[in-house]
């Protein structure tokens, strides 16, 4: 039976169930003393990452006159940095549940409008944050007590190579004994081919029977996250996996204004190369890093694939009342 364009693609009873854990999110936070904040779904200034292209929104579509130098306003992919603005104001643990955007996502795992957990508490180091993110899993879910693994570990386990000293002519072959379809593929960049081989050798085996949090990414992959004093080649950035499947994303977060930049010129250059327009310098977030964020770690997850991998739903869609096909 066809089912009629008007109708919830998720059952009202797992809606029921959504708002539930919703509920427990809300309280294990509020528990551990962060307080919830909003900040805009729209603004001048977004995530400047090669791999994530935001929704773009005409400043003349919002008729006003407005300071902001650049043409183009963002529907937030997270709101990463304005929450970081709050820590330099004063805030000292801040979560934030809200809609979140990114242009050409839609799949089994994916929607471009999707709903966003973040958090952030000054004072957490690397580790603390590692510990809170496993502390969330514990109340919410009825899996058992999260594991850690190293990024390193990972491959090591699942695609027999150290992928911190692999070279490119190794993850070609690497990639072809995994039995990786190669057609039409010729990847210049380490990373790129990382991605490839983490994508369908490592993923799928995380967070299976027991949740996963993969820490120590390498450096090339840092996005803002501090690089790891112990081991330069690696950057202090975790992820959660349950059943093959990334959850969330957190730091040890980079506090110097001047990396943040390099940072974003060095990605917005990589964006061109590969054909994608540049982005606005985050400005903001530059000021407010000079102002001063002490030590923190944040992290975000995504909360649509977490309901869906704890209600067992195979795709994103069974959580949303209307996904972009019916919005």
């Amino acid at each position: 039976m066809i089912e009629p364009p008007f109708q919830s693609t998720a059952a009202i009873e797992t809606l029921r169930q959504r708002a539930a854990i919703l509920r427990s999110i809300r309280g294990f936070f509020d528990d551990a003393g962060f307080f919830e904040v909003q900040t805009p779904t729209l603004s001048s200034e977004t995530m400047v990452d090669l791999h994530i292209d935001p929704v773009t929104v005409a400043r003349e579509a919002l008729q006003l006159s407005l300071p902001h130098a650049h043409s183009d306003l963002y529907l937030q992919s997270s709101p990463e940095f304005a929450m970081k603005r709050l820590l330099a104001c004063g805030a000292d643990a801040i979560y934030q549940i809200c809609p979140a955007f990114r242009a050409g996502e839609r799949g089994t795992n994916h929607n471009p409008e999707f709903t966003m957990l973040e958090w952030y508490r000054m004072g957490d180091r690397f580790e603390e944050g590692i510990q809170l993110l496993s502390q969330l899993v514990d109340r919410v879910t009825d899996r058992p007590a999260c594991q850690q693994m190293t990024y390193q570990a990972a491959f090591e386990a699942f695609a027999q190579f150290d992928p911190l000293t692999a070279t490119l002519p190794q993850l070609r072959a690497d990639s072809s004994r995994l039995g990786i379809d190669l057609t039409g593929l010729d990847f210049e960049h380490v990373d790129d081919w990382l991605n490839l081989i983490f994508d369908h050798a490592v993923v799928p085996n995380l967070g299976r029977g027991q949740p996963t949090i993969l820490t120590h990414y390498p450096s090339s992959q840092a996005a803002l996250a501090l690089i790891c004093r112990d081991d330069p080649r690696t950057a202090e950035r975790f992820e959660l996996f349950i059943d093959g499947i990334e959850l969330a994303n957190g730091y040890g977060e980079l506090l110097d204004a001047e990396e943040l930049l390099r940072r974003c010129d060095e990605n917005n250059r990589a964006r061109m190369e590969m054909g994608k327009p540049g982005l606005p310098m985050p400005r903001q977030l530059y000021r407010a890093m000079q102002h001063g964020i002490s030590t923190c770690s944040g992290c975000a997850l995504g909360v649509d694939r977490f309901v869906a991998v704890l209600l067992g739903k195979r795709e994103l869609s069974e959580t949303l009342t209307f996904p972009i096909d019916r919005a």
